[in-house]
């Protein structure tokens, strides 16, 4: 399970090195659990990142393949990058967010509308702004985007 947590970590979730863990309904999973043990078709469990500020990842086992390859982790697939458009402009995409004014307010901009937002707000240039990426981890604590996969962890293109 050690390598499923690098990975997710890499394309999802690590920030400050938080500590993680895996877990099905009401027990845990070890680190040192084998992958073929625990993901069986059907199997459920989730994963959790930071345990201050804590990201659950679920994780289900569909079928399972014998690959040839000599990489420990392949990737099949992934999710598609969310369709968020500025709060100023409505008409481009989103590149980044305000982690202050999200709390009350759609508060995600474009490059140009940033710069007006800035103005606005005085925490925005200081700490508060943060890219918009393709993880569930979006706008917590210092994510600013995974190592692996990195064409598809930035906005949406129209």
């Amino acid at each position: 399970m050690t390598s499923i947590d690098r990975f997710l970590k890499d394309i999802w979730l690590e920030c400050c090195g938080h500590m993680s863990n895996f877990g099905r309904k009401n027990f845990d999973v070890s680190m040192n659990s084998k992958v073929q043990s625990v993901f069986r078709p059907g199997a459920q469990l989730f994963h959790d990142y930071d345990y201050g500020s804590t990201t659950r990842v679920f994780l289900k086992g569909h079928s399972h393949y014998k690959l040839n390859f000599s990489e420990t982790i392949i990737l099949l697939s992934r999710n598609e990058p969310l369709k968020l458009l500025c709060a100023s402009c409505n008409e481009k995409p989103a590149t980044s967010m305000c982690i202050i004014c999200q709390n009350d307010e759609y508060a995600f901009f474009c490059d140009t509308c940033s710069e007006d937002h800035a103005a606005q707000c005085e925490h925005f240039a200081d700490y508060a702004e943060m890219p918009v990426v393709n993880s569930p981890r979006m706008g917590v604590c210092g994510y600013t985007g995974g190592s692996i996969d990195r064409q598809r962890d930035g906005v949406y293109t129209l």
